[in-house]
């Protein structure tokens, strides 16, 4: 810099959404405090909402401030109006009034505007507003802060000066170290004028999925009173795609278990991008919500969401009708204040459905059970494709077991088949292979097996239900159960309802080790010596 400025101006630019005070901004007051600076906060983004936007939507305004923001019917309403009344802006529109603000605001003499990016809908009046301070006054430097600015070669030339991550590089830039504390200081902002019921400033503890929380920090989280976790890989990460996934899985679980909402902030590309959106897409309880990549004007892909959970074979069947609430929420910030009031089962069950209220997901699911020659074709084949869309068992015996079976039962919720479970009548060969590879012989008895659970209702005892359901209808029928030993979900799920492993094997044709499980109260048949290996 020629001349070292001792005027700071922090701002804003529209248009990003008006529910929440900056942080970019309030983390770069922090860092700039007590170095005797002339330090000046404008929320741009904020005064343009009200003055020129909201005036059209001043009743929706009001309820996303009120107690009433906490009736999700309500607040929907709410927002839509106030989503619509942003649409009516135009960049070019403000540039009068930025004149007028930057005119006010920026004093004589060396100076710094330091302009805030924290959504992509700001480019545009960023750009605009640092020509203007040039054309008011050339010796002014201009600073675009924002993480953005580092991703992927940042924007090219342009009024500005520097291109700064984030407040460590704008202390830096003043010749002054960081401080080792950069919470955000939201003092200097209007934090009553922000559309939600109370000030939301508090995100949620940002973590990498190969640096996760230990036991120990994730109870102290929650004595904290934390309710949201927010997880994110770094650019350039060079971590394994399988032990982070396997790894993340375990830490997503621990959270889960502890309390913890976990909100995913999805990747643009790398290793790990296709397993992970994978794994959000099938494991909706534990990615309890996310946020696609927003690509900026200088990024490919820029106007589009790059990134998307996927369910596998999920994906082929015909979709749920509607979506989950959160989806709904106008960005984190008023996810936690969700959570907060609301609770964290309550949220993850909460549907938003094509038309009508909300409904928790669960709520009325009932359950069915009839013998195959019962049932359609079509019901027979709706059934087959579940359990095909979890990926545990092929296609070739599939349909004709079914037909074959003692009985096959499902769960559905408002027209929609959630899960399946049935009670098998195994095929000779096949019990002749166990029998070969294992040592035991369960000739006569029944396998329960084929179970597939939709992801949106997994976590919600749709499983478990199923499958005491279906015990209970089997009457004196013995029975099995085959279940990979990778599969660790699988068997908490067995061990929850009442069933011991027996034995193990290697399966030749699978090429992993199989576990035997029965129900708790029938013995096992005795296996041939040598061949057993009772854990």
């Amino acid at each position: 810099m020629k001349e070292a400025p001792k005027n700071i101006l922090l701002v804003n630019p529209p248009l990003a959404s008006p529910i929440a005070p900056p942080r970019g901004l309030a983390r770069a007051a922090r860092a700039l405090a007590g170095l005797g600076l002339k330090l000046q906060l404008w929320d741009a983004n904020l005064e343009l909402w009200q003055t020129a936007l909201l005036p059209g939507a001043a009743e929706a305004a009001q309820v996303l401030r009120s107690g009433a923001f906490y009736q999700p019917e309500t607040y929907l309403t709410a927002w839509e109006r106030v989503r619509r009344a942003g649409e009516r802006f135009e960049a070019e529109s403000w540039r009068e009034a930025a004149a007028g603000g930057l005119g006010q605001s920026l004093p004589p003499g060396p100076a710094l505007l330091v302009i805030n990016l924290e959504h992509p809908e700001q480019w545009p009046c960023a750009v605009m507003l640092a020509e203007i301070a040039k054309d008011l006054e050339p010796q002014t430097t201009v600073a675009l802060l924002g993480s953005c600015l580092v991703s992927r070669g940042g924007p090219g030339g342009g009024p500005w000066d520097h291109l700064l991550a984030g407040p460590e590089g704008l202390c830096r830039l003043l010749g002054h170290e960081p401080p080792t504390e950069a919470a955000p200081d939201f003092s200097g902002l209007a934090l009553d004028e922000y559309l939600s019921p109370k000030p939301a400033t508090e995100l949620g503890p940002l973590f990498s999925p190969a640096d996760p929380p230990g036991p120990g920090e994730l109870a102290g989280l929650v004595n904290a009173g934390v309710d949201l976790l927010r997880w994110r890989l770094p650019e350039g990460d060079n971590v394994a795609p399988d032990g982070l996934l396997k790894g993340f899985r375990r830490s997503l679980k621990a959270a889960a278990a502890a309390g913890l909402w976990s909100h995913l902030h999805l990747p643009a590309e790398g290793p790990w991008r296709e397993g992970l959106l994978h794994m959000a897409g099938v494991n909706p309880h534990l990615v309890h919500s996310w946020s696609p990549p927003r690509p900026w004007p200088w990024q490919p892909g820029f106007g589009q969401d790059l990134a998307q959970p996927h369910g596998g074979g999920y994906d082929e069947l015909t979709p749920m009708p509607g979506r989950p609430l959160w989806r709904a929420l106008s960005g984190v910030e008023h996810l936690v204040l969700y959570l907060r009031h609301h609770g964290l089962e309550r949220m993850r069950r909460w549907w938003l459905p094509p038309a009508g209220p909300p409904y928790q997901l669960g709520s009325e699911v009932s359950y069915h059970y009839h013998r195959p020659d019962d049932l359609p074709a079509q019901r027979l084949e709706q059934i087959a494709r579940l359990i095909l869309a979890a990926g545990k068992v092929g296609s070739k015996w599939l349909r004709h077991n079914l037909e074959k079976a003692y009985m096959v039962g499902w769960a559905q919720e408002r027209g929609v088949m959630v899960g399946t479970d049935t009670l098998k009548r195994p095929r000779q060969e096949y019990l002749d292979a166990i029998h070969e590879q294992s040592g035991y012989d369960l000739s006569g008895y029944a396998e329960r097996g084929y179970i597939s659970i939709l992801p949106q209702y997994r976590g919600l005892g749709v499983g478990s239900q199923l499958i005491q359901r279906l015990v209970a209808r089997a009457g004196d029928l013995q029975m099995f159960v085959i279940v990979g030993r990778e599969n660790k979900g699988g068997e908490q799920i067995l061990r929850r309802n009442q069933t011991r492993l027996v034995a193990t094997y290697y399966s030749r044709k699978l090429d992993k080790e199989m576990g035997i499980w029965m129900p708790v109260d029938q013995e096992p048949p005795q296996p041939t010596p040598k061949k057993a290996q009772i854990p």
